[in-house]
């Protein structure tokens, strides 16, 4: 997965779903929560 900035990680990308638990100090949340 590529690690998305955190204005995007509560967007749906390629059919993920959103994650309702954003981590607004970590950029990389999307990718270490695989």
């Amino acid at each position: 997965m590529i690690a998305k900035p955190e204005h995007l990680v509560n967007t749906p990308c390629g059919g993920e779903p959103t994650n309702p638990d954003p981590a607004p100090l970590d950029p990389f949340y999307g990718a270490r929560n695989l």
